[in-house]
């Protein structure tokens, strides 16, 4: 539990609420110094007189304790989880009615608060009104703001900025995203840099084990972060054909050497359906079928008992603890009823109209499972 704050909120709550010590006291029924006293922590008072105080400032006994509930890192999984069945069994608004309820009660809970906004980010399109659609992002994006500037612990601030980031992205909102990581992403910065240091430190302390560990975890999620960056890179290049084509050859190679359809199914997902739009655009109907196809087999493994877990392989062999460590665990961040829908629609976009009705029919029985 973190400290409390009893005399700085009564003398706080007092000169918000517009009031002197003295009418404070009076409504009490103790004497003004005993109020000074309160205020300037000599003395505390009787438990019986707290939810009168907490009447009169109109504040919850907790608040004006200045006692903030948090939440251990099993207990965050658990709300996460809970809500991403809740998603895709219960009507939406009801799920995010539970959500805000939560938040209210746990908003000093800065770790909370940064999986909340991950799950809207991650469940604000089920919603078909675009108005509530902007209302949850806008959300999300408060929810960043508070950890940024009242947390005091620097990877959950920064944690917080990126997602906020990408919360401005998805509400139109470049510039100011812009504004909120070009610095912080500069590729000259000393962070830059922290990996490697960080692993040097361990071999130089003796610490092998965490040397091994930490390298294996660093190469696995740079690999992760190259496939997601070709897959951004061939959406911008989509009107370049050759620089299509080698970069579906060089990434390809790439997952296929580290086993990267195992391991990380929903990046290589999302490579191949980037991959089969490129061609769209050019009308290669072929490499379009085969690109979906790689789309629905990597999609039909995110669906299965191993596909929903993160977990290394018999090269990276030692990052699984540092998954679980992580703040949701090794589980997947969408329940899989969401991720199957979304796949589904993902074959109706308008792109692949010109491929054969037939092939896109086929390949949506495959992934719904008939």
């Amino acid at each position: 539990m973190e400290e409390l704050s009893l005399s700085k909120n009564v003398a706080n709550l007092r000169k918000k609420k517009g009031v002197t010590q003295e009418i404070l006291a009076e409504f009490i029924g103790v004497t003004k110094a005993s109020v000074s006293k309160w205020e300037t922590g000599q003395s505390m008072p009787d438990v019986l007189i707290l939810p009168k105080l907490a009447s009169f400032f109109d504040v919850s006994v907790d608040e004006l304790l200045g006692y903030h509930p948090q939440l251990t890192k099993e207990q965050i999984r658990h709300f996460y989880q809970q809500w991403t069945t809740a998603f895709s069994e219960e009507p939406f608004e009801y799920v995010m009615e539970d959500c805000r309820k939560a938040v209210k009660q746990y908003y000093s809970c800065y770790p909370f608060l940064l999986q909340v906004a991950v799950l809207w980010l991650n469940h604000f399109m089920l919603t078909k009104d675009l108005e509530e659609q902007q209302a949850i992002l806008s959300e999300a994006e408060a929810l960043c703001t508070k950890i940024v500037e009242e947390s005091a612990e620097l990877s959950l601030c920064n944690n917080a900025s990126l997602l906020k980031v990408a919360v401005m992205l998805q509400l139109g909102k470049p510039e100011e995203a812009l504004s909120e990581i070009e610095e912080k992403a500069d590729p000259y910065r000393f962070a830059q840099q922290s990996d490697t240091l960080l692993i040097q430190a361990y071999r130089a302390a003796g610490q092998t084990k965490k040397a091994v560990s930490y390298t294996q975890f660093s190469m696995f999620s740079h690999l992760i972060n190259l496939v997601s960056s070709a897959t951004h890179y061939l959406l911008i290049q989509i009107i370049q054909l050759p620089v299509i084509e080698e970069t579906v050859n060089r990434i390809d190679a790439v997952i296929q050497a580290f086993n990267l359809t195992a391991v990380h199914p929903n990046s290589c997902a999302q490579f191949s359906y980037a991959a089969a739009c490129a061609y769209a655009k050019h009308e290669k109907e072929e490499q379009v079928i085969k690109c979906l196809k790689q789309f629905v087999d990597l999609t039909l493994i995110l669906l299965s008992e191993e596909g929903r877990i993160l977990h290394g392989d018999r090269y990276f062999d030692e990052i699984t603890e540092i998954f679980e460590g992580a703040d949701l665990g090794v589980q997947q961040i969408r329940d899989t009823k969401i991720i199957r829908e979304g796949a589904l629609s993902a074959l109706e976009n308008p792109i692949f109209q010109q491929i054969e009705r037939s092939k896109i029919e086929k390949l949506k029985k495959r992934l719904a499972g008939e």
